[in-house]
């Protein structure tokens, strides 16, 4: 009875653990420092969505950049894949997060030998939206108060250089 529990408790360990292995998401840092290592393993990269999606193949394929914070990695994702991205993250729009699972290219092939993910499967995890960053009002009351000193002073300025000339015109 024993030995049952043990095997069973190994069997468990070892199917946990190779399972536990492929739900790792790995950050950009380690994709392009272990490239060789990591190329063409399927892997897990997630982070935002940036830029524009930039189509091929009569939009059958396309590229988009995923950003997890420190860098970004262009991800080739077929036509329904980049049906699901809906907000990419600009200025002023925080885009959407997407967890991508695709094989590793260190040198692709396919691509003119860059460091890519292929996805096979993307998930949004979180969608974008839009960032209105709020008016700093002490900046802004700044602003209106050394407006009219400013402008007074570049029009006693132009006065000033005006009459100059007409004096030496004389």
């Amino acid at each position: 009875m024993k030995l049952k529990i043990s095997i069973l408790f190994i069997i468990f360990t070892i199917v946990s653990s190779i399972s536990y292995g492929k739900n790792i998401i790995y950050s950009s840092k380690v994709i392009i420092d272990s490239s060789e290592q990591l190329n063409g393993q399927e892997i897990k990269y997630q982070g935002e969505a940036i830029g524009d999606i930039l189509y091929r193949n009569n939009k059958e394929n396309g590229w988009v950049n995923i950003n997890d914070g420190t860098n970004a990695i262009g991800v080739w994702m077929n036509k329904e894949q980049l049906e699901k991205i809906n907000t990419l993250g600009k200025y002023q729009t925080k885009g959407d997060i997407v967890l991508v699972t695709g094989k590793i290219n260190s040198a692709c092939e396919e691509h003119g030998g860059d460091l890519d993910i292929h996805a096979t499967e993307i998930e949004i995890v979180e969608n974008g939206y839009t960032q209105i960053e709020p008016i700093n009002q002490d900046m802004y009351t700044i602003y209106r108060l050394l407006t009219i000193p400013t402008v007074l002073l570049l029009m006693i300025v132009f006065f000033i250089n005006r009459n100059r000339e007409k004096k030496q015109q004389k």
